[in-house]
């Protein structure tokens, strides 16, 4: 996988490198291999307050992740419930605004800053049907964008069934978002 995920790194090299991360197997994955590559990056990590002590406990397991390995990171608490409600928008659509928004902040300071996610190849896939579902033109076919509005994933190519297995044989520790089930 090392070798298959260096290829994706298709970026300026002198990028200032942000990474969106819950500590979900993904994004843990995806900091395990840019350390890994002594890439410098930034974790960027949210706190919807969706999950009571969970996400008090994703949060921690970040800071403390990042502390123990000497990476930089930043995080944010948002009061996603009283956000939603006021903006009129369903939950999950309003943490998208939310993190996406705080992302942009990070991303308007430098031209040469661009944002890492760990969308994977079924990621792509499932954008795909649902915008297919949805009755998408063409542009909504592509499922999901890589490279656009400094945003990269270079985790594309990969299933999750290739992450789970690297995080296991990799021995990466991760946090299990039960919601995501």
């Amino acid at each position: 996988m090392y070798t298959k995920f260096k290829n994706q790194l298709n970026f300026n090299s002198n990028s200032k490198i942000y990474l969106a991360i819950s500590g979900g197997i993904d994004s843990m994955v995806l900091s395990h291999l840019l350390h890994y590559f002594k890439i410098d990056h930034t974790l960027l990590h949210c706190n919807f307050n969706l999950r009571a002590e969970d996400s008090i406990k994703d949060e921690q397991f970040i800071i403390d992740y990042a502390k123990s390995n000497r990476i930089k990171f930043q995080t944010i608490s948002f009061d996603t419930k009283s956000e939603s409600i006021s903006r009129k928008l369903n939950t999950q659509e309003c943490a998208r605004v939310l993190r996406y928004d705080w992302f942009n902040s990070y991303l308007a300071q430098d031209d040469n800053s661009i944002l890492l996610t760990a969308h994977h190849l079924d990621d792509s896939i499932e954008t795909f049907f649902i915008n297919t579902l949805r009755g998408t033109g063409l542009k909504g076919l592509a499922g999901i964008a890589n490279g656009k509005n400094k945003i990269h994933r270079p985790l594309l190519k990969f299933t999750k069934t290739e992450i789970i297995a690297f995080a296991i044989k990799e021995n990466i520790t991760f946090r299990e978002d039960e919601s995501n089930k």
